[in-house]
């Protein structure tokens, strides 16, 4: 295409800054090539932007024209959308209504312009005083020798230059990383064909990246023009970046699921121009739950998949699992968040219904949920109440007075926050609300209703632990009766009768354990710190310690000292031809051992049902005398408090064996231990000495094609 058959739509972002538009509009009277037309894409400014605008319409030989929508918040992908889609232009140009162009801005931007590319243009930042002289002046020149610049040289348009910089890159990550959304173009067939911008990316931060991440992954390729397509960026304070949490999540899984079609774009239908027809996945996460596990199932069975993600039940609730037709994942339960967010991965669908086990859902909520699906054109997540049953009785009142909970939700928008405890569910883009409840009957009864408040009392302490000033004297004592007078008095719980004061004096008990728990460990966190405190300088020095791991009992030492490995095997009496495993606190330092990490190797680390050696060939930075003729070593990412503190303190991977003399019965606890070793180590860490462990870790060897054997169980 020539550019005599090119027409150019300049679409400009603006909210409520009328005096910043001014001087763009300005600039733009005074290019030497004129766009086709003006599109002012509005986020919702107030009627003075809208004067401004009538009034450089008479001013313009071409159309100006206003697309503007309601101010809800910062919608800069929907107003964009927006502005596309009523362009009549065959080629793009973006910028925001911030930024004066240099008078060849357009011409460079045209002469660019290539099929299977989109441009970025260079972007100078002007400072906050000669902004407010421009502002005062109404002056739209900028140039090499004005003050208050910061990156001066690029107000030097230098064609040259630019041809010498301008190769066209596929690199996603170089393109995401230089993308400036105030000054792009693209021709409008490219962008039709990815839907344009993902309007769930609400609040500020990443719509660009994400829109240019799948441009690149439809196959075009981003030519940055240095010293041409010039701009001067307008001073003003940052925007806020609380969006970027779930703007970046969109943006990375844009990234490695190679997405292309945005969901909620320009048009709200597939490619072939139907309506998207959502499927939908549920996640159960389960412990011990044969008594509702069934019912939980049946009561889902519309959706087109059911995972149970189950923390290792020791009853027959993953078999009945299995009989009902749900997929089962176990995994080593960490935390409720964790949990969840490990099983919404797993999805085969992106829209996702998270319940518990001992929740059901009517025929009245399955309908509705299934209407909603197919019917929503913005909404990304739905909230819905909570029906809580207690004792039988269907509670009304206390803290159930508005229950709600965010369970139906588009997986690429929504992530649970991390919370131990208490999860709740972080979504970028619009929550509608359903009519219907979710039935919740948790009560079982009243011991087993107990020792789940424990459970979350012990999660919700470890949650608590590392913040300061959270724990006094005053908590302790008065923070659990107060809980029980706020749900009961304050929060009318005395209207559900006797199950109302009951639920509500164990909500007093379970703040009490909570703050009891905290205080304990609070006081066993300090000694963990002082032991690491005292065994560090042991293992700089390349002595022996004596210490309890993540399994059982054991001698470490410095894994990158081969003198020290050395002594080890000494003090065992053990061949050195019999390889030792190394621990490693992370995956970073496991990938500083091992280049290539095989990806089955990286599931049972990401998933792990119990401590797991896993043996890698051709590892690195370790001492020789570690290492099995076969070049290779069993490493463990250790999971215990101790030990991970130990490790990211030293700084480096340390060895573990058990603490027997070779070919001898492994020491069931530290009483267990043979003198000859007590006396031998340089130092016995004085900490969980009375504790009884039986079990080594499973050891795994894993080849680079994947494939897995078991050495050890």
């Amino acid at each position: 295409m020539t550019n005599n058959t090119l027409k150019s739509s300049l679409i400009i972002a603006t909210y409520n800054w009328k005096e910043a538009l001014e001087l763009v509009l300005l600039s733009v009277l005074s290019q030497s090539e004129k766009p086709y037309e003006i599109i002012i894409a509005d986020d919702g400014s107030t009627d003075d932007t809208k004067e401004l605008v009538k009034r450089f319409k008479e001013k313009f030989s071409f159309p100006l024209i206003h697309v503007w929508h309601k101010d809800k918040g910062f919608r800069l992908a929907e107003i964009r959308n927006k502005a596309i889609k009523k362009a009549s232009g065959n080629y793009i140009i973006q910028i925001d209504g911030d930024t004066i162009l240099h008078k060849d801005f357009i011409k460079d931007h045209r002469k660019y312009a290539r099929k299977g590319n989109f441009i970025s243009g260079t972007r100078v930042l002007l400072g906050k005083d000669i902004s407010q002289k421009l502002f005062k002046s109404k002056r739209i020149k900028v140039h090499f020798f004005t003050n208050d610049i910061t990156n001066i040289h690029y107000t030097l348009r230098i064609p040259l230059f630019t041809n010498l910089f301008k190769s066209p890159s596929d690199d996603i990550e170089k393109v995401i990383h230089s993308v400036r959304g105030c000054n792009m173009s693209f021709w409008k067939d490219d962008l039709i064909e990815v839907n344009g911008y993902d309007e769930n990316m609400a609040g500020w931060g990443r719509e660009d990246s994400e829109l240019s991440a799948r441009l690149v992954n439809n196959g075009l390729k981003k030519i940055n023009l240095k010293f041409s397509a010039i701009q001067y960026h307008i001073f003003h304070p940052s925007h806020p970046k609380d969006s970027l949490t779930i703007n970046d999540i969109i943006l990375e899984k844009t990234i490695s699921k190679n997405k292309i079609y945005a969901i909620n774009g320009i048009n709200k239908t597939d490619k072939k121009g139907t309506v998207n027809k959502k499927k939908l996945s549920v996640i159960i996460p389960t412990l011990n739950e044969e008594v509702n596990i069934v019912s939980a199932i049946q009561s889902v069975q519309f959706a087109d998949e059911i995972i149970v993600i189950d923390s290792l039940s020791s009853d027959k609730t993953v078999a009945l699992a299995k009989k009902y037709g749900a997929k089962i994942i176990l995994r080593k339960f960490d935390d409720f968040s964790t949990q969840k967010n490990y099983a919404i991965s797993q999805c085969s669908n992106d829209w996702v219904l998270a319940i518990d086990a001992d929740e059901r859902i009517s025929c009245e909520l399955k309908n509705e949920i299934l209407q909603k699906l197919q019917t929503n054109e913005e909404e990304v997540a739905y909230t819905m109440r909570l029906d809580y049953f207690f004792m039988g009785k269907l509670m009304k009142h206390g803290e159930f007075q508005t229950k709600k909970s965010t369970r139906l939700f588009h997986k690429d928008y929504c992530q649970y926050d991390g919370q131990l405890v208490h999860e709740q569910l972080l979504v970028k883009g619009k929550v509608g609300k359903l009519k219907h409840g979710i039935k919740h009957e948790s009560y079982k009864d009243i011991d087993a209703f107990i020792k789940t408040q424990n459970f979350y009392a012990e999660l919700k302490a470890k949650q608590l632990t590392d913040q300061p000033n959270i724990l006094t004297l005053l908590s302790l004592i008065f923070k659990p009766p107060f809980r029980f007078f706020k749900h009961y008095v304050l929060r009318l719980g005395v209207l559900d009768g006797y199950q109302g004061y009951v639920f509500a004096k164990i909500q007093g008990y379970g703040v009490f354990l909570r703050y009891l728990k905290l205080r304990l460990l609070k006081k066993n966190k300090s000694i963990i710190t002082k032991r690491v405190k005292n065994t560090i300088p042991y293992l700089k020095n390349g002595k022996s310690i004596l210490y309890p791991t993540d399994t059982i009992w054991g001698i470490g030492c410095d894994a990158t000292n081969e003198k020290a490995v050395k002594k080890i095997y000494n003090i065992k009496k053990r061949n050195e031809s019999k390889s030792l495993i190394v621990l490693v606190d992370s995956l970073e330092m496991l990938q500083s051992i091992v280049q290539n990490v095989p990806d089955k190797a990286l599931e049972i680390i990401k998933n792990p049902t119990k401590p797991t050696s896993i043996i890698y060939p051709n590892p690195k930075g370790l001492a020789k005398n570690l290492i099995a003729k076969d070049n290779s070593v069993a490493i463990r990412i250790v999971q215990d408090e101790f030990c991970c503190q130990l490790i990211k303190e030293f700084g480096k991977p340390i060895v573990s064996t058990s603490a027997n003399i070779s070919d001898t019965t492994t020491p069931k606890s530290y009483s267990d231990i043979h003198t000859d070793i007590l006396e031998t180590v340089d130092y016995i860490v004085d900490l969980y000495q009375e504790k009884l462990n039986t079990t080594a870790s499973r050891v795994i060897k894993v080849t680079n094609n994947g494939a897995t054997e078991i050495l050890r169980d």
